[in-house]
C-alpha cells in the first residue's frame, strides 16, 4: 500500500533574513555603483537630515554621512543592520555621529523627528507587494517629512525578467577576492498580482566551506502610472522622473525609473 504521507517542501529563506545576504549584497551592489553618487548628490542638494528606508549595509547611508549629512537609516533586517554597524564602526567619529540606525518595518515605523528628505534606494519600494503596503509606507514618510520637502526612490521595471524563467550563471567576486561565488537566478511571475519571485542560488568558491545556498526575493512589477497615482493619492506632488542615475529622460528601453515627489503644503 503506498505511503500517503507527504514530504514537506521547504521554501528557500527570504532574502535579508540570514547572514548570507549581507555577505553577497556589497558584491552585487558595490561601493562604486552609479546610484551611490546619485543619492549623495541629490540629498546634498535637498539638505538633511535624510531618512533612508531600506538602508541595508549602510552602502548609501555612510557616504551620505561622509558628505556631512545627518542620516536616519531604517531597515527590518537584523543581519543587514549588523553589517551596517560593523562598517560604520570603521568610520571616523564625526561620521559615526551623523548616522542613526533603526530596526523597523517601513510600513510601521514612526520617527520622533522630521527630516528634509527621504530616499528608498535599490528598488526597495517594489518589495511592497500590495497597494495597502505602499499606502502605509508613504503615510509614514509623509508624517516624517518637513513641509514642502521631498521623497525620492528608484523602481526597477523588471521588463528583462518578466519573460524569462532563468538567467545564465554569473561569477561575482569582491575587490579583494575574499568573497567569490557563482550566482544563478530563476524567476516566476504571477500576472494577476504582478508579483515576481526570484530564487537566487549561490555556489561559494570563497570563503571556503559555505557550499551552495538559495534565497528567495519577491517584488511587484510597477509601471510609471501605478507609482505616480499612489504617490498623488498619498499626498505628494510628483516632480522629476528620470530613466537613470545620470538624470536622463525615461526611454522605452529604460530598466528603471527614479521618482521625485514633494510633500503637498
Amino acid at each position: 500500500m503506498p505511503d500517503k504521507r507527504r514530504t514537506k517542501v521547504h521554501s528557500p529563506p527570504e532574502r535579508f533574513s540570514t547572514d548570507i545576504t549581507p555577505l553577497v549584497y556589497d558584491v552585487q551592489f558595490p561601493p562604486d555603483a552609479p546610484d551611490v553618487g546619485f543619492w549623495v548628490e541629490w540629498c546634498a542638494q535637498i539638505g538633511g537630515p535624510v531618512l533612508e528606508l531600506g538602508c541595508g549595509t549602510g552602502r548609501i547611508a555612510i557616504p551620505l554621512a561622509r558628505a556631512g549629512l545627518e542620516v536616519v537609516g531604517v531597515d527590518v533586517s537584523a543581519p543587514m543592520l549588523a553589517a551596517a554597524r560593523k562598517r560604520l564602526a570603521a568610520e571616523p567619529p564625526e561620521v559615526r555621529a551623523r548616522v542613526g540606525l533603526v530596526q523597523a518595518d517601513m510600513r510601521d515605523f514612526h520617527l520622533r523627528r522630521q527630516v528634509a528628505c527621504a530616499i528608498i534606494p535599490a528598488s526597495t519600494f517594489a518589495v511592497l507587494l500590495t497597494r495597502r503596503d505602499q499606502e502605509r509606507t508613504l503615510a509614514n514618510v509623509l508624517s516624517s517629512l518637513m513641509d514642502n520637502r521631498h521623497l525620492a526612490f528608484d523602481v526597477r521595471l523588471f521588463d528583462d525578467w518578466l519573460s524569462v524563467s532563468r538567467e545564465p550563471p554569473r561569477r561575482r567576486a569582491s575587490a579583494d577576492g575574499s568573497i567569490d561565488f557563482t550566482e544563478e537566478r530563476s524567476f516566476e511571475f504571477d500576472p494577476a498580482t504582478r508579483v515576481l519571485t526570484a530564487n537566487i542560488t549561490y555556489e561559494f568558491h570563497r570563503p571556503p566551506g559555505l557550499g551552495k545556498f538559495t534565497e528567495r526575493v519577491t517584488g511587484r512589477a510597477l509601471s510609471q502610472p501605478d507609482v505616480e497615482e499612489v504617490l498623488e493619492s498619498a499626498g505628494f506632488v510628483v516632480e522629476p522622473v528620470w530613466g537613470d542615475y545620470d538624470r536622463s529622460s525615461v526611454r522605452p528601453d529604460s530598466l528603471k525609473i527614479i521618482f521625485v515627489a514633494r510633500k503637498k503644503p
